[in-house]
């Protein structure tokens, strides 16, 4: 759900509660608003309220970290 990492509101949440570096990109989702994954993907780089570093690491540089590559 784009929303949690597009509305400032869950992203404080989330960073005072597990960290944004626990936060991974899922595109099993079903879609919501009618997107594909290529505009939920511009929408998690169009965050106004992630760093550079965190829209990385939700795109994928977590998921990464994770399964150790």
């Amino acid at each position: 759900m784009t929303c949690v990492v597009t509305e400032e509101r869950f992203v404080d949440k989330i960073r005072k509660a597990v960290g944004m570096n626990r936060v991974l990109f899922g595109s099993d989702y079903p879609a919501v608003r009618g997107l594909d994954i290529r505009s939920m993907v511009a929408e998690v780089k169009g965050s106004r309220y992630l760093t550079e570093e965190e829209k990385i690491g939700n795109i994928g540089l977590n998921a990464a970290k994770l399964l150790g590559l």
